[in-house]
């Protein structure tokens, strides 16, 4: 995984918290 991806999901998981676990 690129580290761009990486930023992301860090992004994503600070947004939506724990609920991102549900999906990933």
């Amino acid at each position: 995984m690129t580290n761009n991806l990486i930023q992301i999901k860090q992004a994503y998981e600070k947004l939506w918290g724990n609920s991102i676990s549900e999906f990933a």
